[in-house]
Order: C-alpha cells, then structure tokens, then sequence
C-alpha cells in the first residue's frame, strides 16, 4: 500500500512541475523569426524536421539551423540575419 501512495504522489508532483509551453524565439530583433523572417520560413517550409537555435559570436547574431537530432548525418547551417550563409 506504501509502494502505491508514494507512486501516486511522486507522479503527482511530476506532473504539477511541469509547465509545457513553447518559448518563442527572438532573433535579429524579431519576434518569432520562424514566421517573421522570410527566407527562414521559406527554408523551414521545405524542411521536414530542424532544430534553430540564436548564437551570439564576437558582438553579432546569428540563427543556426540543425538538422533533426535523430539524424545521423545531419548537418549545422550558420547563417546571418539577412539569411547568407556563415558556416556549414
């Protein structure tokens, strides 16, 4: 009977800590550059799965773009706000 009141309670309080909520991304001063930025969305559009991701390096932004992580030869695209590519 213990064993099933601490299971019970344990996967209470697991499920009241969690908060799922989607954080929405600001870069290159927009909001939510998924939609905002158009050649991202063009780029997402055709996409079946990525991962963006805002980087900061030496004062200036940029918004990497992975492939799925279920990937085995994914690859990381570095671009810059104007949407040149950086880095691959």
């Amino acid at each position: 009977m213990k064993i099933i009141l601490s299971l019970f309670i344990s996967i209470l309080l697991l499920t009241l800590g969690c908060n799922k909520t989607e954080d929405k991304l600001d870069a290159c001063v927009i909001e939510d550059p998924q939609e905002n930025i158009e050649w991202l969305k063009k780029m997402l559009d055709k996409t079946f799965c990525a991962e963006i991701y805002v980087i900061y390096f030496k004062g200036k932004e940029y918004i990497s773009v992975c492939d799925c992580p279920q990937m085995r030869d994914g690859m990381i695209v570095i671009y810059d706000c104007q949407g040149t590519k950086v880095c691959e």
